[in-house]
């Protein structure tokens, strides 16, 4: 009876160490590991393109503030010229691969306002461009063609539909300077036969801010 109470006794006094080895810390962070959900790879969003070095050199030429003198020789549209003066805002479009314009004009036709964008296209390789203005059937037009430089002219030849025919357009920025530019716009039935259509002279405004972006800064109001 005595060998069996001591027995008996042994287990008992066994037994708490039996049951704490069975609850190891290893073991209750291997449970933990096992009910906790997968870490999983955080998801890698889309590179932010570079600014085009084809936007950088245009912007140079064209961002900024700048007072326009407009002329215009006789033409069907005009038929006895005329001369007007006015106002555009040039600023760099979000993440500097466009430019942005803001026009406004008085001349003998009365008050004109137009809004433009200007972006380089990697697979023409070439610059594109969109006009909004006060005078265009339906508000806006596609400019059908590229710009493209020769030599330090940046040259724009297309077609436009002009006064409900289709034309051939020549768009020039030229005279480059860094206070100044001038755009010029030549028409015609063929190549053979382009006029200038209207000559604007660009001259950039004292205080003018270039090379602003317009995710930073708001442009001045003409």
């Amino acid at each position: 009876m005595k060998l069996t109470r001591i027995i008996a006794l042994l287990a008992l006094l066994c037994l708490p160490g039996l049951l704490f080895a069975q609850d190891k810390p290893e073991a209750k962070g291997a449970a933990k590991a096992a009910g906790a959900p997968k870490a999983t790879a955080k998801p890698q969003g889309m590179p932010m393109p570079a600014t085009d070095p084809e936007m950088k050199k245009l912007s140079k030429i064209m961002a900024g503030t700048w007072t326009v003198t407009e002329t215009a020789p006789p033409s069907e549209m005009m038929p006895k010229g005329g001369t007007g003066h006015g106002e555009a805002v040039i600023s760099r479009g979000p993440g500097g691969n466009s430019l942005l314009q803001n026009y406004h004009s008085q001349s003998a036709m009365g008050k004109f306002a137009g809004h433009g964008v200007i972006w380089y296209d990697p697979q023409d390789k070439g610059f594109k461009n969109i006009w909004c203005d006060t005078m265009t059937p339906g508000g806006c037009a596609m400019f059908n063609g590229t710009g493209k430089w020769e030599g330090d002219k940046l040259v724009f030849s297309g077609t436009q539909d002009m006064m409900g025919k289709a034309e051939q357009v020549k768009e020039t920025i030229s005279d480059v300077t860094p206070h100044s530019f001038t755009f010029t716009i030549e028409s015609g039935a063929d190549a053979n036969s382009m006029k200038t259509f209207m000559t604007l002279k660009y001259a950039k405004r004292a205080g003018g801010a270039a090379g602003m972006k317009s995710e930073e800064k708001a442009p001045a109001k003409p």
